[in-house]
């Protein structure tokens, strides 16, 4: 991806749900179905982690809707 840590919706052709019982990618867990959760609400909690773990140093964030112009 291209990034040290990803919290991805979509990740090198797969594609599931993005809302309602997301599935997600990250550098630790591939591919993840999060039954009963809300895929918003578990990407501001991985920056808010990711901020809170990187407070001490320069980083960058990147968050999109993921909604194509």
């Amino acid at each position: 991806m291209g990034f040290d840590e990803y919290c991805v919706w979509y990740l090198k052709g797969r594609v599931g749900s993005r809302y309602a019982d997301p599935t997600l990618s990250t550098l630790d867990a591939q591919e993840k179905k999060y039954k009963g959760k809300y895929g918003p609400d578990i990407m501001s909690d991985f920056v808010c982690e990711f901020i809170e773990k990187n407070k001490e140093r320069p980083f960058f964030v990147y968050y999109t809707d993921g909604v194509d112009p």
